[in-house]
């Protein structure tokens, strides 16, 4: 948008609107197969929940991300982040449904219903959601480095690793001022690896599996659930935090060590 308002080439708002509508359109597509995939017409009604639920989320975050009020305060805001988000949380969606367990579920008509299932069944998609899954953390990792680089870049002028204060004489060490928490940001690469590790294996008992029907767990299917909504309230925060706190700069921030 700025850069259509500085140039004046339209060229830029017109690939905004794209991108929003492909993006959209992929998350619209994620949930349409989660629930042609996942649920019954009869039956699995924990699927349709979170489905239906994760939907209405996204949503709510189209509409609150082009709020006047929300645009007041966060004009970068708009429907591109949070058509990006929704599409996130499509793909957590249907992949934390790809690791349900196989299980029956009695429906209303006392009829059981099968929720959940096997490779066999889904034809290899824990293979394809095991790719997936790790293109998408490797994705997040280069962009959290290259966003790391970017707030150095900005805050040079506030914080330094090592050097000497010449203006006030004091000698300014690593543990003064630094862009990161150094613990909180091993930490992270720690959760980071672990969460790599799930995906590969899928969080897979071996002493309930088998060589030829490989099946999810619980444990995975809330693991990736909450992932996605803890997606959403940090997005929702960002949004609302400058209403929520007015008088601190969001502009640019950094962590202490």
């Amino acid at each position: 948008t700025n850069n259509a308002e500085e140039t004046g080439n339209k060229g830029w708002l017109a690939g905004l609107a794209t991108f929003t509508f492909i993006f959209v359109g992929l998350a619209v597509t994620g949930f349409v197969l989660s629930y042609v995939r996942f649920t019954t017409s009869d039956g699995c009604s924990l699927n349709k929940f979170i489905i239906s639920f994760n939907l209405i989320l996204c949503i709510v975050m189209l509409v609150v991300s082009i709020l006047p009020k929300i645009q007041k305060v966060q004009p970068k805001s708009g429907l591109l982040q949070s058509s990006i988000i929704s599409l996130y949380l499509s793909y957590i969606t249907l992949t934390s449904l790809a690791s349900e367990p196989f299980d029956l579920d009695m429906a209303s008509n006392s009829t059981t219903t099968t929720c959940g299932i096997t490779v066999s069944k889904f034809g290899g998609s824990q293979n394809t959601t095991m790719i997936v899954g790790l293109v998408v953390t490797f994705v997040m990792i280069i962009y959290a480095i290259l966003k790391t680089s970017g707030s150095a870049d900005q805050m040079k002028n506030y914080s330094t690793a090592a050097g000497t204060d010449e203006e006030k004489g004091k000698v300014v060490t690593g543990r003064d001022e630094v862009i990161y928490n150094y613990s909180f940001f091993h930490f992270v690469y720690l959760l980071a690896s672990l969460y790599i590790m799930m995906v590969m294996t899928n969080w897979v008992k071996p002493d309930q599996s088998d060589t030829e029907n490989v099946q999810g767990t619980w444990a995975a299917f809330w693991v990736k659930i909450v992932t996605g909504w803890v997606c959403v309230v940090l997005y929702f925060w960002t949004l609302i935090a400058p209403i929520c706190m007015p008088k601190r700069d969001f502009s640019a921030s950094y962590v202490k060590a």
